[in-house]
């Protein structure tokens, strides 16, 4: 066994130990009753908080929901950190240390190699240098009442105090959390961006497929957008009649950039410099600049983009897994259409499921809203960061979906005694040191490299020792061989102002206002939806979106060569808006924002394709056909829609499938008669994801390169440096064992909408290439569409007896795809009774991969549940009360809290909570309540 495999489970076994013993499943009852509860917070009562002016109430629901009342703004938001660390400070904690490239400091030496990268990216010094420099005053004064709150909470509190997990960490290390402070807050910013940033995925495996795929194919992979049939965000038929006040765009109620308008001017952080150059770095001289070198060049690091993206796979993926599919929905609906007469707004961000949930529901008031306390909001927001990041306030409510614009550009570098080739000369590149300490182990000390293009992401020393072996060895380290670097230009790394932006759009009371905010919101590129209670509607494109000079982001640039840099970024109006579309409605489910043929800018080219989105827009037409009106009901309607607009495609091909075998045969009349909806106990559905999914195994999975397969997949394939013929001298084919290096979260194909597209393509050529597959001694090889179909159905057939049994009649798809809520720390590995104690499920889940209830799925890696609308929400601009919202989990980070996770089946139903906004309606629903005083 690997040494680090060995630490890890060594280290994970003894902080399983010491969870058992303090659930009191190996000393007594007593330890389980005092310890587990000895963390649960205060919420009835009085409480003595230092540093407030004034008197706060803490009015929590029957859920745990607290809605913060106070007189000042610098009160809410000390109370805030409060009442988050009482809940969630645990994950507080974890995602700060996280965001620091600190987590060895509380896990040991298994997430030595995750520090490492994080230290490399530094977002913690991004972050810090916006504290410093970038941020308004009063964000300042907000951040830091907020930490003053934690810390309040922290002081007298330590160990089980604090959480069950402390608790179990005190078994086997010495380790106290440190005081919060602002720039922990402004931080968990670039972790979202991290997990938002874009299409870097889709770079590395363009560039990985390249080693087994003609640039035909790999073409044939990533078609093009079909603008024909799902609508982008803004059209030119949905333009409105938009007025401004001075200084905001009025150009009819479309943004749409004009051809002599500059491009914006690009912030140059200052880069950087400490330590020496470490020795030994080798590589190659000279420039590469035509496209047959620039190819060779992608080439020669390929080695490097499949150890970095493994790395990547390692990283905690605290929002999502990366991949087509993955985003969120958002719309919105004039009152002109809705049963109220104002708008209705709806939003579902599709996240990574986890315990606790990403989301904290919260509602923040000042008891008379000035100037001075601006604040009556309510909505979502991250623990350890104050503000609500989706909600509304008393004007108007908005959404986010994720805009994935592409900000983020790798390089590659030729590296050569410390210095790296640019335009034609050795330039020194930039290095730092960065101390890595690990509990329980020795600290390491690491080089951070960089060039003019960013970090050397590719980068690893020897001083991380056998840590994971993710990292490639002969090329970019100080002691590795010649070959290519990468590295990493991503504009997180940039300072700016997001966290403005938060507090902007909290107190924002019109769509004027709305916009100004939405310019500070930097990273990451979102889509924000828009309306209030003037029965206004609207869409903004925000984001620093970077203008190229030559390239366009599909592949890693040629590092060496200055013309492949940014040269600004999109002026913050010519980004896409929208203002009361004539049609009544915006929909957005990161699909396309605009037809590039009416706007002068890249954006990416790297969209989800628009199934969901074409779905819900198809949803509300027919909803609004003569002269409807939609309710509430509607609405929730549409968020829990499960129909697979693929196999509205496929279907008919399959059930025209000829098939002999009256076992097979029986599983294809599933499909007869079958609506396409993904019921959790719909036979049919299960029947044809499973086709699906062997579609696309047979078709693609055993052709790609083993960089992008699922780990633990062994192929015998054909070398794919191997020119010779396709058989040896005796007639056999010439085949080699390689396995899959991806996780089967991030593996392909992975059954997106980006897939749904390929294949659409590929029915109507009966005899591509692509459908022919070689067999084995239970399944015959495919020469044509209709073959591979039926041997997909008959693979489909085998694999659910196996996995459901003989009897299709007792069948169903959440039985497949089910979803566990998993504790991201201790309770993603161990003993199965640390799982027990800390986990919680499964559920049997409806919806599917890019359905508009997307609880989505990994084909290349199985059924189990991978991404879920984290939360739903439908906010009602004629009556805020009226309002509905429902989390993934409860408002409780502690173990066995009656609100862990009392949301959870609510939300498998689809059902929601009523959002109390009003003080009479806060009141009412009011179960406990904790008055915050003031110290001497």
């Amino acid at each position: 066994m690997p040494a680090k495999k060995s630490l890890r489970r060594l280290r994970l076994l003894a902080i399983a130990v010491a969870v058992l013993l303090v659930a009191g499943l190996g000393y007594s009852t007593f330890w389980s009753v005092s310890t587990v509860r000895a963390s649960f917070p205060q919420t009835t009562g009085e409480i003595t908080l230092d540093g407030l002016s004034g008197e706060v109430t803490v009015r929590r629901d029957g859920n745990g929901i607290p809605q913060l009342y106070a007189d000042s703004a610098e009160d809410l938001f000390r109370a805030q950190g409060f009442v988050h660390a009482q809940d969630r400070f645990w994950e507080m904690d974890v995602r700060r240390h996280l965001t620091a490239g600190r987590l060895s400091e509380m896990f040991g030496e298994d997430q030595v190699e995750t520090d490492a990268f994080l230290r490399t990216l530094g977002w913690r010094q991004t972050a810090q240098q916006e504290y410093d420099e970038e941020l308004a005053e009063d964000t300042k004064t907000y951040l830091q009442a907020y930490a003053d709150g934690v810390n309040a909470y922290l002081a007298d509190r330590d160990g089980a105090g604090l959480s069950v997990e402390y608790a179990a960490l005190g078994f086997v290390s010495d380790y106290e959390p440190d005081e919060w402070g602002p720039v922990d807050s402004v931080a968990w910013l670039k972790a979202m961006a991290w997990d938002l940033r874009g299409n870097m995925q889709q770079e590395i495996d363009r560039s990985l497929l390249a080693g087994r795929l003609s640039q035909e194919q790999i073409d044939e992979l990533y078609p093009a957008y079909p603008y024909d049939r799902n609508r982008p965000i803004v059209t030119e038929e949905g333009a409105g009649d938009g007025t401004f006040a001075e200084g905001v765009p009025g150009d009819g109620g479309t943004g749409r950039a004009g051809e002599e308008d500059p491009v914006g001017e690009e912030d140059t952080a200052d880069e950087d410099t400490a330590g020496e150059d470490p020795d030994g770095a080798a590589g190659a001289d000279g420039a590469v600049q035509d496209g047959d070198e620039i190819d060779e060049a992608i080439e020669g690091a390929s080695t490097q983009l499949a150890a970095l993206t493994r790395t990547l796979d390692d990283i905690p993926a605290l929002l999502g897994p990366s991949g087509s599919g993955i985003g969120s929905n958002s719309w919105v609906i004039s009152g002109e259409y809705t049963t109220t007469g104002k708008p209705l707004l709806a939003n579902d961000p599709h996240l990574a499921p986890m315990l606790p949930s990403i989301w904290y529901q919260m509602g923040l008031h000042c008891n008379e809203v000035t100037e001075a306390c601006p604040f009556a909001v309510s909505g979502f927001s991250f623990s350890g960061m104050p503000g609500i990041v989706i909600g509304h306030n008393e004007d108007i409510a908005w959404g986010f979906t994720n805009l994935g614009a592409d900000v983020s550009d790798l390089y590659l570098e030729r590296l050569n005694e410390g210095n790296y080739l640019r335009d034609g000369e050795q330039v020194p590149y930039e290095t730092r040191k960065e101390t890595i300490e690990v509990a329980g182990g020795e600290a390491r000390e690491i080089t951070v490299r960089s060039t003019a293009n960013g970090p050397i992401v590719s980068d690893r020393s020897d001083e991380l020792g056998d840590v994971g072996g993710l990292a490639p060895v002969e090329d970019g380290a100080p002691d590795r061989g010649s070959g290519y670097a990468v590295s990493l230009r991503w504009t997180a790394l940039d300072p700016s102002r997001t966290m403005d932006a938060v507090f902007g759009i909290n107190t924002a009371s019109d769509f004027e206002e709305f916009r100004t905010a939405a310019q500070d919101f930097a990273v990451p590129s979102q889509n924000l939806i828009y309306a209030d209670t003037q029965g206004n509607i609207g869409y903004q494109a925000p984001g620093r979106i970077p203008v190229r000079g030559a390239g366009d982001g599909r592949y890693p640039a040629p590092g060496w060569d200055s013309a492949y840099d940014w040269t600004g970024w999109i002026p913050q109006e010519e980004l896409p808006w929208e203002y009361n579309p004539e049609r009544g409605y915006i929909v957005t489910a990161n699909q396309s924002v605009i037809d590039p043929e009416a706007y002068p800018y890249l954006l990416t080219d790297d969209w989800s394709y628009g199934a969901r989105s074409q779905r819900i827009d198809d949803l509300i037409q027919g909803l609004l056909k003569e002269g409807g009106k939609i309710s509430m009901g509607d609405m929730r309607s549409i968020q829990l829609d499960n129909s697979n607009e693929m196999a509205k495609i496929l279907v008919p091909y399959l059930r025209d499938i000829d098939i002999a075998d009256p076992y097979i045969r029986e599983a294809q009349e599933l499909l007869e008669g079958w609506d396409y909806t993904q019921d959790a106990d719909s036979a049919a559905a299960a029947y044809y994801n499973a086709v699906w999914r062997h579609v696309l195994k047979l078709s693609f999975g055993h052709k790609l390169p083993k960089e992008v397969r699922v780990e633990g997949q062994c192929l015998r394939v054909r070398p794919a440096d191997d020119a010779g013929p396709l058989e040896d001298a005796h007639g056999r084919a010439r085949l080699v064992r390689e396995c899959g290096q991806r996780s089967a979260g991030s593996a392909q194909p992975d059954g997106g909408d980006r897939w749904f597209e390929v294949v659409r393509g590929l029915l109507e050529e009966p005899e591509s290439d692509w459908w022919k597959s070689s067999g084995n001694r239970t399944s015959p090889s495919s020469d044509n569409r209709d073959e591979l179909l039926a041997k997909a159905m008959k693979d489909a057939r085998w694999e659910l007896t196996a996995l459901l049994g003989k009897d299709i009649g007792t069948w169903s798809w959440g039985r497949m795809h089910q979803l566990t809520l998993e504790n991201q720390t201790l309770g993603t590995e161990g003993p199965g009774a640390v799982r027990w104690l800390l986990n919680r499920g499964p559920w049997n889940l409806a919806g599917g991969k890019d359905a508009v209830d997307a609880s989505g799925w990994n084909a290349a890696g199985g059924y189990e549940v991978t991404w879920v609308p984290s939360m739903r929400m439908i906010v009602s601009l004629d009556d805020f009360d009226e309002s509905q919202w429902i989390n993934l989990a409860g408002a409780s980070g502690h173990a066995h809290h009656r609100n862990y996770t009392d949301q959870t089946e609510l939300w498998a139903k689809g059902e929601f909570l009523p959002w109390a906004y009003s003080p009479e309606a806060v009141e009412e629903n009011t179960a406990d309540t904790l008055v915050l005083n003031p110290g001497d």
